[in-house]
């Protein structure tokens, strides 16, 4: 009887947990969805996993980035933002072009806006959770290299992260921009975040 009582308990307790795992990943995925919708992403994915083509990757990424921060400096919103990329698309590619050259690569590259599935990323102490995102994309050769990433809107790419912390400035402007309860989902800390990272080895 004892036995039969303790074998409930945990069946419920079970229940009780996986009852709360869904509740907390629907919570979690509507808001992920609201976030993902002010955001634009910025990937540039290497050719390969070489030494020199990640080295090459960095390279593209900073002189890019650096184009692209005058560009959207005085973007207002995500939309606004995502046609100052596609009226500039020739110029970005040629900047990107410019640094494989100097550096004696022959490698093509594509840029391209792209609706993607993403894992949990952490920028700094900012966290995105995984689902499907925005991106503005830049592949270089093969593509078949581990790529860097940003986000261009909100402006998370422009600001210093040296010591793995976003600026409180731009925190708030992020916050601004995407909603308090949207932010909440940004925070490396929260319980939502710890949850995801368990599943995340299980995604990626």
């Amino acid at each position: 009887m004892k036995l039969l009582k303790m074998l409930r308990t945990a069946v419920l307790a079970v229940l009780l947990f996986l009852t709360m795992n869904i509740i907390l990943s629907e919570q979690v995925q509507a808001r992920q969805e609201s976030l993902a919708s002010s955001l634009i992403r910025f990937h540039v994915r290497a050719n390969s996993d070489s030494e020199a083509d990640q080295k090459l990757k960095m390279q593209v990424k900073d002189a890019v980035v650096a184009y692209m921060e005058e560009l959207l400096k005085d973007s207002e919103n995500v939309n606004e933002s995502a046609e100052i990329i596609q009226d500039n698309m020739d110029g970005i590619l040629q900047t990107a072009m410019k640094v494989i050259h100097e550096n004696g690569y022959d490698y093509d590259i594509s840029g391209y806006m792209a609706e993607e599935y993403f894992p949990l990323r952490v920028y700094g102490d900012v966290a995105l959770p995984p689902g499907e995102y925005t991106a503005f994309r830049i592949d270089i050769g093969d593509a078949c290299g581990k790529n860097w990433w940003c986000v261009l809107y909100p402006p998370l790419c422009f600001v210093d992260i040296t010591h793995g912390v976003v600026p409180e400035d731009t925190k708030e402007e992020l916050k601004n921009v995407i909603g308090e309860e949207e932010y909440a989902c940004t925070d490396t800390y929260s319980l939502e975040f710890k949850y995801l990272k368990f599943l995340n080895k299980w995604v990626e």
